[in-house]
């Protein structure tokens, strides 16, 4: 068996299954590379479909299983209608629309897949939502994908362990492009040699060259008779003229020119390309803050922040003010949670020059044992460290 977490080469013929396992994991995947490079391909193109990040994608993993093997045979797209922003979020429209989809599909389900453009290869608590709604069964797994500009798209599997919590696979893994199959000619049999179909004719022969025609000689004419020459005159010496010597430059070779200066612009347009991320200016992303009841209380949601130090969280609990201190380490978590004791309550969260206000009116449920409680809220910090 291959080690944990990596895939056959890519360079290999299409018919040969790639695979997939983890020493916490009790089955091993296998898959077609071909149906793996048409999920690349979709997420890649989906990044570039919009500046800066793109848009996120899912779909299912369609295959079988067969004792502790589940292959993977081919996968269907999730309709999104991407009411939120380009991250994936289900709306109502959506799940109703997923629903149905796994319905008519039934137990070729194996799995489902989403594209993270904008965070690290983690669930988010929608993707929790949706796997623990969606895909409640064992063997089904979650495949995160991470596409990057002019990189390859980084991947990572979610599979339930033995205990039944949702955990990441040991290491990440490149999905690489299938490149095309050649067929190589057998040693035995030569390379086969064509004869020309054209003949050239022959050549006639050369006739031999004719003798030139005799030339007439010219009549016989008189002699020239002798002109005497009238004797020189003398006359005064001229003194010779000095002209100084001029000599020419060579010309120069001035076509190279052009092609230097255009070198330098394109040497200085990659490097302004290639450093943008230092010079252009960036927009912060939105909060995008939530509030909703969970057990009871209120839970907080944000997008994870990463390039901040601390943020404040401002809570009207009722008629009563209660402000919160978050720290790096909660900010990047994107949640949390707070024992409401009044049926409004307003949220505010400042982190920066960006500040959010939600709001959640709700009657007061009445919250499980603090046990159970407690393991929530321990498996959804476990899930999210680190998530967007």
């Amino acid at each position: 068996m291959e080690s944990p977490a990596t895939t056959r080469s890519a360079s290999w013929p299409r018919s040969w299954p790639q695979c997939w396992e983890d020493p916490q994991c009790a089955f091993r995947l296998e898959w077609a590379p071909l149906k793996l490079d048409r999920i690349r391909i979709a997420v890649v193109d989906a990044f570039y479909a919009l500046p800066r990040g793109g848009i996120e994608i899912g779909g299912l993993l369609l295959g079988s299983v067969m004792g502790q093997v589940v292959s993977v045979e081919d996968w269907a797209p999730i309709a999104c209608e991407h009411l939120t922003g380009p991250s994936f979020v289900l709306s109502a429209k959506d799940e109703a629309a997923l629903s149905g989809q796994l319905s008519t599909l039934n137990s070729h389900v194996v799995g489902w897949f989403h594209s993270h453009t904008r965070s690290a290869l983690q669930f988010s608590p929608q993707d929790l939502a949706i796997h623990q709604k969606y895909f409640p069964q064992p063997f089904q797994v979650a495949l995160v994908l991470r596409p990057a500009n002019m990189q390859p798209v980084r991947a990572n599997y979610f599979f339930r362990d033995k205990s039944g919590i949702l955990v990441p696979g040991a290491s990440e893994f490149n999905v690489e492009a299938v490149r095309g199959e050649t067929t190589a000619r057998p040693r035995s049999s030569p390379a086969p040699t064509f004869a020309s179909p054209v003949q050239t004719p022959p050549t006639p022969p050369t006739p031999p060259p004719s003798a030139p025609p005799p030339i007439a000689s010219p009549p016989p004419q008189a002699p020239p008779q002798a002109i005497k020459a009238p004797p020189p005159v003398p006359s005064a010496p001229v003194a010779p003229e000095i002209f100084p010597v001029i000599r020419q430059a060579p010309a120069r070779n001035h076509t190279g020119w052009p092609l230097l200066i255009a070198l330098v612009i394109f040497a200085l347009a990659a490097a302004a390309f290639l450093t943008r991320e230092t010079w252009m200016p960036k927009s912060l992303d939105p909060l995008k803050l939530q509030a909703s009841d969970l057990d009871g209380k209120l839970l907080i949601r944000w997008m994870p922040v990463r390039n901040a130090q601390t943020g404040q969280l401002h809570i009207m609990d009722g008629t009563k003010a209660i402000d919160v201190t978050l720290d790096a380490i909660q900010l990047s978590r994107g949640f949390y949670l707070f024992a409401r004791q009044a049926v409004n309550n307003t949220v505010q969260l400042k982190v920066d020059t960006r500040e959010e206000t939600t709001s959640f009116a709700g009657p007061l449920t009445t919250p499980r044992s603090s046990a159970d409680l407690d393991q929530t809220e321990s498996k959804i910090k476990a899930e999210r460290q680190d998530g967007r």
